[in-house]
């Protein structure tokens, strides 16, 4: 099946609205902590986790539907997930147990 121009465009217009919703939340890690115990975003946000810290990182979450794993983050890294579903997100550091944090993803 052939798509039309028009229908092209439009795909084009409904994505390009869906990125200009999303906000870009940046959190940090510094001192061995994240700059949040907990943030709020809007399905479909992107969270960008810098290392501002003199020590490696490892960001992950095992919530359900939300896994990720950032693996090792050195010192002047920034790493972006996209949150893209409502829910809630606990996150950790696999290298430095007590830095935890909580997202949760709100609908859009």
């Amino acid at each position: 099946m052939r798509l039309t121009t028009a229908m092209l465009v439009t795909c084009a217009l409904i994505a390009a609205a869906h990125a200009a919703l999303a906000d870009d939340v940046r959190v940090v890690q510094r001192d061995k902590r994240f700059s949040a115990t907990k943030v709020t975003v809007k399905s479909g946000d992107l969270v960008t986790f810098v290392n501002n810290d003199e020590a490696m990182h490892n960001v992950y979450s095992f919530t359900q539907g939300f896994s990720f794993d950032l693996g090792g983050q050195e010192p002047g890294e920034e790493t972006t997930v996209r949150l893209s579903r409502p829910g809630v997100v606990d996150i950790r550091c696999a290298i430095h147990p007590k830095m935890k944090l909580q997202i949760t993803v709100e609908p859009r």
